[in-house]
């Protein structure tokens, strides 16, 4: 799976082997960066500009959880 942030506001995923796209995930803020954690490879984190960072589900966009980073 290709994921990328799009739009500004938008995670998507592809399929990594036909390029064929399976999921999209809008967030109200701007997305700051993306990570898989190598321990649990079924999350993808997505941070964004007002500080916030969001576990969704690697292989539906399913959102698991949201919290407040900022002070």
């Amino acid at each position: 799976m290709l994921y990328a942030a799009v739009n500004n506001n938008a995670v998507l995923a592809l399929d990594g082997t036909t390029g064929q796209f399976r999921w999209q995930t809008r967030f109200a803020d701007t997305i700051r960066d993306l990570a898989l954690a190598p321990t649990n490879p079924l999350q993808l984190y997505v941070s964004t500009s007002s500080g916030q960072l969001a576990a969704l589900d690697s292989s539906s966009g399913y959102l698991h959880w949201l919290r407040s980073l900022a002070e």
